[in-house]
Order: C-alpha cells, then sequence, then structure tokens
C-alpha cells in the first residue's frame, strides 16, 4: 500500500514536469533519499500507484494514437476567408519519433546513461545508478 509520501509525490510529480527529486524533497523526503529517486520510483508502493493510475491497458490504447497520428496543416481559404485544417494523410513525425522513444524506454531498450566522472585525472563514463551510489558513498563519509 502506497504510504502518504508516495501519494503526495505521485500527486506532485506533473506539476514538477517529472522532476522526481524535486517532488521528492517537496512533499517530504530527506535530501539523501532525493538525490536517488529509485528510492521512490522502485517501491512497491509507487508501483502500486503506477497500476492504478497509469494502467498498461490505457498506456498501450493511446501509445497506439500517438504512433498512428496523422499529419494535419492550416490553410488559409483565400475564397472564404476561412482557415482551414487539412489531413495530409503523412504520418505525425513528431508524434511518432515521441511514441517509438517512449516505447523503447519502456521496454528497456537503450542502454543506461552514463555521466562522466573523474578519478585521479582520468574520466570514465558509469550508468546514472552507479553514479548516484559512488555519490551517496562519499556523502556518508
Amino acid at each position: 500500500m502506497p504510504t502518504i509520501k508516495q501519494k503526495k509525490a505521485f500527486n506532485k510529480i506533473v506539476e514538477n514536469r517529472g522532476n522526481i527529486s524535486k517532488t521528492m524533497l517537496e512533499v517530504g523526503y530527506a535530501e539523501n533519499s532525493a538525490r536517488n529517486p529509485k528510492n521512490l520510483t522502485d517501491s512497491d508502493g509507487w508501483m502500486e500507484l503506477m497500476k492504478t493510475h497509469l494502467p498498461d491497458s490505457l498506456l498501450a490504447k493511446r501509445h497506439k494514437e500517438l504512433l498512428n497520428k496523422r499529419e494535419h496543416i492550416a490553410k488559409n481559404n483565400n475564397e472564404t476567408h476561412q482557415i482551414e485544417v487539412l489531413d495530409t494523410g503523412e504520418p505525425d513525425t513528431n508524434a511518432v519519433k515521441a511514441g517509438l522513444d517512449m516505447a523503447y524506454k519502456l521496454k528497456g531498450k537503450y542502454a543506461p546513461e552514463k555521466k562522466d566522472i573523474t578519478t585521479q585525472g582520468e574520466k570514465i563514463g558509469l550508468p546514472d545508478d552507479k553514479v548516484a551510489k559512488i555519490n551517496e558513498i562519499a556523502l556518508d563519509e
């Protein structure tokens, strides 16, 4: 069952444009927890909120609509002086691109993001979760 903080975070996340760390701080999570948003998003309570409010069936329906969205253009009709909206029949490339990007992310097809960190003058690339763990260890010392 989701906690009160998890419910507050879920309700506030859209207001913060998806910034989970900022949302966590605003609803009362400790700064240390907010530095690693997976503390929230990997929790059972959060997963329950996702299932309830964003069920897979709804996501799949909207995702299909996005992938099939067609482009429309607005054209001024010089004879009637009205603006006409015309369906070009072509895919809306921005919508399709966004839909594909979401699908690949949901299916885990992208490699984890890497961040450069410096160790004794050398740069190495690490996935975000490893960087967060290193930062967490450094803060504890």
